[in-house]
């Protein structure tokens, strides 16, 4: 799949007019102006002032999207959250979610190799909801010591913090494996600082 599409000489140019134009042309046969005379006027598509009037083929040009805005989202939204946790996840991690995400809903996507998403619809997905790549590092030894008092602040907090939370989302680093040393590896971060991001922990994130 390529990143950047060539028209192809004689086909259908979609869309080559600006919004304002399409409106003013749909004002104008509105208005009384003849169909003919309003393509003509605003150089739009024959076809394009009746799909619009009656409300007809209104969708993108193109392959739909994989997943709606909604369930976009909701993964871009979790994406973040691990990584604000100090759990960033590689391309490769996210492509397992992704797949994961679709095997739950029992969906299939001809396009993804047993569900796996490539490079091109990671690179498009993360466009379209802010994410970018960055180097990981581990966090300064001054910020990542703790004393005594740290210790127990933590041991007294974590029985009312994990009140509500299912067994299922715990996890034991000796069985799981996780690494708390990331290295100089490539990991999926939000675009955006934190504070601008406004999104809420919910149950479906974990």
């Amino acid at each position: 799949m390529v990143r950047k599409y060539e028209r192809i000489p004689g086909s259908t140019n979609y869309q080559n007019y600006k919004k304002e134009d399409l409106e003013k042309a749909l004002d104008s046969i509105r208005s009384g102006m003849s169909k003919k005379l309003a393509i003509k006027t605003y150089k739009i598509l024959r076809t394009t002032p009746i799909r619009k009037i009656r409300g007809t083929h209104l969708k993108a040009v193109g392959r739909p999207k994989v997943f709606s805005d909604q369930e976009e989202a909701k993964i871009a939204t979790t994406l973040g959250i691990v990584a604000d946790w100090g759990f960033p996840l590689t391309k490769r991690n996210v492509s397992a979610v992704v797949q994961k995400f679709l095997d739950k809903q029992g969906k299939r996507v001809p396009i993804f190799k047993n569900n796996i998403p490539g490079d091109d619809f990671l690179i498009y997905f993360m466009t379209r909801n802010n994410l970018s790549i960055r180097i990981a590092s581990n966090i300064k030894q001054s910020r990542a010591s703790v004393d005594q008092d740290d210790i127990m602040s933590f041991f007294n907090n974590i029985r009312e913090v994990l009140r509500d939370v299912e067994d299922v989302n715990l996890y034991n680093y000796d069985e799981t494996n996780i690494q708390d040393d990331p290295g100089a590896k490539k990991v999926v971060y939000h675009a955006e600082p934190k504070e601008l991001r406004g999104y809420k922990i919910t149950q479906e994130h974990l």
